[in-house]
């Protein structure tokens, strides 16, 4: 958009015997022309911002919003270097004459006309980019509308929270915080009514679990949701600190935890165990000597198989560790806080065998070829000590996000963001 200032043309008459008198008042007029076109500059460069601003704002976001705010700027800069090249010019002219005044005055509106080709080639550059990532966000927004199956309007609801995340520096860009909306979503996390400060809280906490300790954003989501689903945490906000506690007390070879959700939660439900529970357990049997959660998982599930089956092999071990078969299996079937009593007395039983190699054929029996991966990591597992294993994990999402951020560098990081940010 091309923005012309002016041309201010002056022709001035000197009579030798008035020339001080013709001077001020050609002074005079100049100056009140450059006033005139100060103020006329300064409102045509307002002018053009905000018609540029109105007519992108309803399309896209805070970045073309952030770009008509500079170029109303660029527009006010415009008319104040031609306030103070027309004074130079005119202040020069008082001192050197009349000719010397035009000619001053010529040279200050040629420094106008630099002033403002420089401040539209910025603000220019501004505005582009502002469009380009308007562009980009829109199309992001597209596609999380086609993600989510959803209207127009409640995806651009998702884009604004989007927005808000990669301006408190949640994400790395805004394609990054659409993503942690999308996943959370369709994990079945929040219900479609969710108001936007809940499906912020919890795509931010999903986010920081993944990014935290190198998770795939996907199948983070999808534990999350998997615990949710088979009741083992009344909602996504107890699920996520549990994980998070879980994962800050095992350590790296805890990585695979999302898969094990995802894989075991319904056994986990048919022993009765809760999302605190079964994570003490896998603390336990890694504290012990377990390769991964996913061992710890697999043993519990061939116990929770055969005894639901009353396979012979599974009858053969209640018998060698001296509980009744046929009780212990309609514990497991029943499911729920039978279960698990059921698996603390065959556990409390296998701890208190004293000849080691009796001990190792009754566990196969019982939990299968799993028992030789776990070995001796199996006998640490205790249901009635694991919550306290687990720890106080109230409020861990949140905290290991907040640690996340807690540096210069993403708070200098946010700032320059939110200098952006629509208010």
């Amino acid at each position: 958009m091309a923005l012309t200032v002016g041309e201010l043309t002056g022709y001035i008459t000197i009579d030798d015997g008035q020339v001080r008198p013709a001077l001020r008042r050609t002074e005079g007029d100049l100056r009140a022309a450059g006033q005139r076109m100060t103020g006329d500059a300064d409102r045509s460069g307002q002018a053009a911002g905000q018609a540029l601003g109105a007519g992108f704002v309803r399309a896209s976001d805070g970045s073309i919003r952030d770009a008509r705010g500079r170029f109303v700027s660029a527009g006010r800069t415009v008319g104040g270097a031609a306030g103070d090249a027309l004074g130079d010019g005119l202040r020069q002219g008082a001192d050197d004459g009349a000719d010397a005044a035009a000619q001053a005055a010529e040279g200050g509106f040629s420094k106008i006309k630099l002033a403002a080709a420089a401040a539209g080639v910025a603000a220019g550059a501004v505005l582009m980019a502002g469009i380009g990532q308007a562009l980009d966000q829109s199309r992001i927004t597209g596609k999380l509308a086609a993600q989510l199956g959803t209207t127009p309007a409640v995806a651009q609801k998702y884009g604004k929270i989007a927005g808000q995340m990669y301006a408190a520096g949640v994400t790395e860009d805004f394609q990054g915080a659409a993503d942690s909306i999308s996943a959370t979503m369709r994990a079945g996390l929040l219900p479609p009514s969710a108001t936007n400060s809940q499906i912020k809280s919890i795509a931010t906490n999903v986010s920081d679990l993944a990014n935290t300790f190198e998770l795939d954003l996907g199948q983070t989501a999808n534990s999350v949701g998997q615990v949710m689903k088979t009741g083992l945490a009344p909602n996504a906000k107890m699920a996520l600190d549990v994980i998070t506690k879980g994962l800050q007390g095992m350590g790296p070879r805890a990585d695979d935890i999302a898969d094990t959700f995802n894989e075991y939660s319904v056994i986990f439900q048919r022993l009765g165990l809760s999302a605190q529970s079964a994570t003490g357990l896998m603390s336990q049997g890694l504290k012990a000597g377990a390769r991964d959660t996913d061992v710890v998982g697999d043993a519990l599930k061939e116990f929770a198989i055969e005894g639901v089956q009353g396979s012979t092999k599974i009858v053969s071990g209640f018998k060698n560790i001296g509980l009744n078969a046929d009780q212990m299996v309609g514990m497991i079937s029943a499911g729920g806080p039978k279960a698990t009593q059921a698996l603390q007395m065959t556990l409390d039983k296998l701890r208190a065998m004293e000849d080691p190699v009796k001990r190792d054929a009754a566990a196969a029996e019982l939990f299968g070829t799993k028992s030789e991966d776990v070995q001796k990591a199996l006998l640490a597992l205790d249901p009635s000590k694991a919550v306290g294993a687990l720890g106080n994990f109230s409020g861990a999402a949140d905290k290991a996000g907040n640690s996340l951020r807690d540096n210069a560098g993403t708070r200098v990081e946010a700032f320059k963001r939110s200098l952006r940010a629509v208010p």
